[in-house]
């Protein structure tokens, strides 16, 4: 059987369940279209997983700008974090950065509240930059003490109603797992709902 999502273009965006949104503000030398003067970004594209740490999300998405040349094309780039299950809105979102060419800016009132990591990469990340070196040896190494099979682990879950378990399975199957695994763990756990 032929699997429905292998005939549907790839890397079409999610804003709806994206983590982080972007706005990137071009700089008239770099528009191919003079009346483009911003392009939007997401975070997750449909069918994939973003991923599970939202610090190393950000931080690759942020090096996926540097490597497509994207912080240099623009005066600045902000960034927002969305609001779970709303489509992006700036007046709404929480702006969290902006990237400029030689430096970055957090909104004071979230200067703590900015993981460490996150901080400890943008400094770093600028100071490369800045100093033409390479930036791809910041990108932190994945955690192995954690698996993405310890989503489908039943004991690792506690669902309250048949209603969670299914917006639960939906929610993974709308973020790329495999309907298959997905299925397979809802079968295992409604027993203990019913």
């Amino acid at each position: 059987m032929k699997n429905p999502l292998q005939t549907q273009k790839t890397n079409v965006p999610d804003p709806l369940y994206c983590t982080y949104w972007w706005i990137i503000y071009l700089k008239s030398e770099a528009r191919t279209n003079p009346n483009l003067e911003h392009l939007t970004g997401y975070s997750k594209m449909q069918y994939q997983a973003e991923n599970q740490s939202k610090v190393n999300c950000i931080i690759a998405k942020i090096n996926m700008l540097e490597k497509n040349n994207w912080i240099a094309k623009s005066t600045h780039i902000e960034i927002y974090k969305k609001n779970a299950g709303e489509l992006p809105n700036k007046s709404k979102d929480l702006l969290i950065l902006d990237l400029f060419n030689h430096d970055y800016s957090i909104p004071p009132n979230l200067i703590n509240w900015i993981p460490y990591e996150l901080k400890k990469y943008l400094k770093d990340f600028y100071e490369a930059r800045n100093g033409n070196a390479t930036t791809k040896a910041l990108i932190p190494l994945p955690d192995k003490t954690k698996s993405k099979d310890d989503l489908f682990i039943l004991s690792k879950h506690n669902f309250k109603s048949v209603k969670d378990l299914v917006s639960w399975c939906e929610l993974q199957v709308q973020n790329g797992e495999a309907r298959i695994l997905v299925e397979n763990f809802y079968r295992k756990y409604l027993p203990k709902l019913v």
